[in-house]
Order: structure tokens, then C-alpha cells, then sequence
């Protein structure tokens, strides 16, 4: 009697699950490397921490390396590593070795059906398909690029090779001028602007430093580089953007030509490896007490310190953040002109310091999903 067509497909099926969790297991490139086999034997262990647990595969990822080591494997095919001393290693510039870029996402069909939270988060991506659709309606109606100047009409007419002007790869390009140019600042600015109203000995110490360079103020600015004069602001900028994180999700490399070396193990060309400005920032080897806002802990910081080394919060390397001067910039300037002797006066209102912690991890550090951010009376 002939096996039904159900029969062959279920056994093909069964057949196809065994293979690939004999290879994931034990034949892997990776295989040898700790981590859950759970994780090693299926991707959506991680898409249960960070879709149905609401980005919480970072956490999960911290637990791994305080039970398995500094090195881990995470899903099917990517290693995760916490060890400050071989950040640089991972994100080298492009004349120490090539590298290329990994980031996984669960499908935007997919999340938005399980939550509508993160159905609205991808309208993002919608709103920035309209913009490249938009510049390339311009250039095909020959319009002046002049009259409306902006990247992507400037990108859609340039002359970059074809690969390079798909319609994905100008959202992404979209996608980062808007989301890093915008949303990234104003969370950090939120979290520091926070930490100064609710501390009055930090806002009072940061207004008298003020004072001689903001004396003038607004007939006449002071510059960024005037700015990052003043030791104790440079302190303020510098613990927001440690403990605002920029990107708290793990960022892949790719060596696509060698292997590389961490220790006693061997990362075969190809593997993807990861590491968190969240894990970075909050090392208490590093600094202590992590989690408190300190600004003063960078006045006394020694040649010798390694916080600067581990301050990561527009990564490092050939793929470094573009933008980190001026995010910079604007730092140091905004809270310069907010937080100036006889500035405006803050109180907070229905905040507290759960609206500006982060949370979640959905690419950047979120905070509580039912934040309404950071809200205050002006005098």
C-alpha cells in the first residue's frame, strides 16, 4: 500500500527538522560554542524575548554571559561577546579587516500582527518609502533639485551604481538620517534633561560652571568647542549618553575574509558577532555604581581609566554613527541654553525615573512601554 502524499510530506518534514537540529547541535561551525542548546537550536527562542517579552532578549543575553562566560552563542547562527578589552577587535576600521554588517529582523507582517504596538513602530518605515517614492516622482517630472533640496534628491540623482540605488537600500538610508538624526538625540537629551531637574545639586553645580560662558546669552552663543571646555557639562553630556546607551541592540559584525581570535577560541570567517553599548556602559569594572547618573565620576577620570574605552554610544570602527559630531553638538548646546543661570525654571510633572530608564530593546533603548515621557511645568 503507497504512503498518501500527508504521510510523505509529514515525514519529509520530520526528516528536514532532524537533519537541522543534528546540524545546528553538533555540525555548526559554532556548535562548540557555549550557549543554551535551545537557543543554538532554534531562532525563535529569540523571538519569543524580544517580540512576545517586548524586546528582552538583551537581558536574557546578560544572563547567558554571567552563566556561560564572555562568549556565547545566542540563536542558530550568531555569538554574542562581553569583554570591554575586545570591543575594538569587533568593530575595527576597514584597514585592519573588512567586515560587514548583520541585523536580523523578524518580518514587519509578522509583529504587527502579534502586537499592535510594534505595528505602529514599522509605520516608520512606511513614511520613509513615501520619501524616496516622492523624490523619485521628482526627478522623473525633471524637477529643479534646487528649489527643494534634500538627500534623497540628491541621492536618486547622483550617480551611484544601480545596487546602490534600490528602493531598500534608500530607506535605509532614510531610515538612519531620520531615526539617528532625530530620535536618538531627543531620548538622550530626555534622560539627561531629567536627571538635572530631579537633581538640584547637579543642576546647581552645572548652572554655576555655566555662568561665565553663558553671560552673554542670546545675543551671543557660545561655540561647541567653548562648550567642551567646561569639565563639569562635559560630565553631564557624557553620563547621558552612558546611560542613555544610543543603540542598546547588539550590533553583528561579519569577517568575511579571516577568522578571529578572542582567547582560546577560533570565530570561523562568516559567523556573525555582536556586542551592547548596554553591557559596555554598565560594566562595573568599569564604573562604579553604574546605574546612578554621576557626572562627577568623569572629573577625576585618569589617563589610565578605561571609561572612555567603553564608552560606546555611537559604536566605533568603519561603521561608526555619521552623526556623532553633530549629536554632539547639540548636546552640549541645548542643555547649555536650557540649564543656564536665570534659564527657565523646570519642575517635573507626573515623571519619574522609570519614563526615561531603558527598558526594552527594539534597536534603541526604549523605556517603559506605557511612558508618557518626560513632562514638566515651565516658570
Amino acid at each position: 500500500m503507497f504512503a498518501t502524499p500527508v504521510v510523505i510530506i509529514a515525514v519529509v518534514c520530520l526528516s528536514y527538522i532532524i537533519c537541522l537540529a543534528v546540524y545546528r547541535l553538533w555540525l555548526s561551525p559554532i556548535a562548540s560554542f557555549p550557549g543554551p542548546k535551545l537557543a543554538a537550536l532554534t531562532g525563535w527562542y529569540e523571538f519569543y524575548y524580544d517580540v512576545i517579552l517586548n524586546g528582552s532578549y538583551l537581558y536574557k543575553i546578560e544572563e547567558m554571559h554571567h552563566q556561560f562566560g564572555p562568549i556565547v552563542r545566542i540563536n542558530p547562527a550568531e555569538l554574542s561577546i562581553n569583554d570591554p578589552e575586545f570591543y575594538s577587535e569587533v568593530y575595527v576600521t576597514a584597514n585592519v579587516r573588512r567586515t560587514d554588517k548583520c541585523l536580523s529582523m523578524v518580518p514587519n507582517a509578522v509583529v504587527g500582527f502579534l502586537d499592535d504596538k510594534f505595528a505602529s513602530w514599522f509605520q516608520f518605515e512606511k513614511m520613509t518609502r513615501k520619501y524616496v517614492a516622492d523624490a523619485r516622482r521628482d526627478k522623473a517630472n525633471g524637477s529643479d533639485i534646487s528649489a527643494r533640496p534634500t538627500v534623497l534628491r540628491h541621492l536618486v540623482n547622483c550617480d551611484l551604481p544601480s545596487s546602490e540605488m534600490q528602493d531598500d537600500r534608500l530607506c535605509q538610508e532614510a531610515q538612519s538620517l531620520i531615526g539617528a538624526g532625530t530620535f536618538t538625540t531627543a531620548s538622550i537629551l530626555s534622560f539627561i534633561s531629567y536627571q538635572l531637574i530631579a537633581n538640584e545639586r547637579v543642576r546647581s553645580t552645572l548652572k554655576e560652571e555655566l555662568g561665565s560662558v553663558m553671560v552673554g546669552y542670546p545675543e551671543t552663543i557660545p561655540s561647541w568647542s567653548q562648550l567642551e571646555q567646561l569639565p563639569y557639562l562635559c560630565g553631564v553630556v557624557k553620563e547621558g549618553l552612558r546611560l542613555s546607551y544610543g543603540v542598546v541592540h547588539r550590533l553583528p559584525r561579519i569577517s568575511p575574509d579571516i577568522p578571529i581570535r578572542y582567547k582560546t577560541w577560533t570565530i570561523p570567517r562568516g559567523v556573525p558577532v555582536g556586542m551592547s553599548s548596554y553591557y559596555m556602559h554598565n560594566d562595573p569594572d568599569t564604573y562604579a555604581s553604574p546605574l546612578e547618573f554621576l557626572p562627577e565620576r568623569w572629573l577625576n577620570d585618569s589617563p589610565g581609566s578605561n571609561m572612555n574605552r567603553n564608552l560606546v554610544p555611537f559604536t566605533r570602527g568603519s561603521r561608526a554613527c555619521l552623526g556623532m559630531h553633530l549629536a554632539s553638538a547639540e548636546l552640549y548646546l541645548t542643555i547649555a541654553i536650557l540649564f543656564r543661570p536665570n534659564g527657565p525654571a523646570f519642575e517635573l510633572f507626573d515623571t519619574d525615573e522609570s519614563d526615561v530608564r531603558v527598558k526594552h530593546d527594539f534597536f534603541i533603548g526604549v523605556p517603559k512601554m506605557d511612558t508618557k515621557g518626560v513632562r514638566v511645568r515651565v516658570s
